[in-house]
């Protein structure tokens, strides 16, 4: 099992584990650190979706997360459900997610998707809410939408993850494209502080307008399998 990138970075994160101990976590890739005047205003990234999971028996899921000063989690996510009892256990569930601190979980559901179709998920703050308002895209066309009082973003990464004690069976490859991170104060350093885990690979971080948005071209996910 792998931790989450970043421990700096995804604090408000891993204090969520709790209420999903059993989870189990494959490779992923994160941001930088915040300092902590500084807050994420806006990350978006394209998940290209592999086939679902093979010999999956539990709960799996891939997202982009964001975890809060409120410690909140913001991950919209696709999940396949290989459960027996299950309806649909071949395909891929997309929706916009947030896991709140108390445990207490908020959805919007916004459909089925198969291999191959691209998942966008998007997190802007609202300043005159104080709220994130997460809107989810498959293939360009919103299916999802979401607005939450969450407090303000730490850090963003991704995740691999099998969320029941059962196997979820084999992870496919897949890649994030297009990644974008705005932050609400300029932070020359910020993409030098991003990690990844469990073969990882990735493109640079790169800035053009002093260091208050970030992008990366692609993210490389390998294969994983739950154990």
């Amino acid at each position: 099992m792998f931790l989450l990138c970043n421990p700096a970075t995804f604090l408000a994160i891993t204090a969520l584990l709790g209420p999903v101990a059993t989870a189990n976590f494959g490779p992923n890739f994160c941001s930088g650190k915040l300092d902590k005047e500084n807050f994420v205003l806006e990350a978006e990234s394209i998940l290209v979706l592999p086939d679902v999971p093979s010999d999956n028996t539990g709960f799996a899921s891939l997202w982009l997360g964001m975890g809060t000063s409120n410690g909140d989690l913001i991950q919209a996510n696709v999940v396949a459900d290989g459960q027996p009892s299950t309806v649909f256990p071949d395909i891929w569930e997309v929706q916009a997610y947030v896991l709140k601190e108390s445990g207490f979980q908020q959805r919007m559901h916004g459909g089925t998707a198969t291999r191959g179709d691209r998942i966008t998920l998007n997190y802007k703050y609202n300043p005159s809410t104080g709220n994130y308002d997460q809107t989810v895209m498959m293939n360009d066309a919103v299916i999802a939408t979401l607005s939450t009082e969450s407090g303000q973003a730490m850090g963003v990464g991704s995740a691999v993850e099998c969320a029941t004690e059962v196997n979820c069976g084999t992870m496919g490859a897949h890649q994030w494209l297009n990644t974008r991170i705005v932050l609400n104060v300029p932070d020359k350093h910020f993409g030098k502080n991003s990690g990844k885990v469990g073969g990882v690979t990735t493109g640079a971080w790169v800035t053009t307008d002093g260091g208050r948005t970030w992008t990366m071209e692609v993210a490389h996910i390998p294969e994983y399998k739950f154990s």
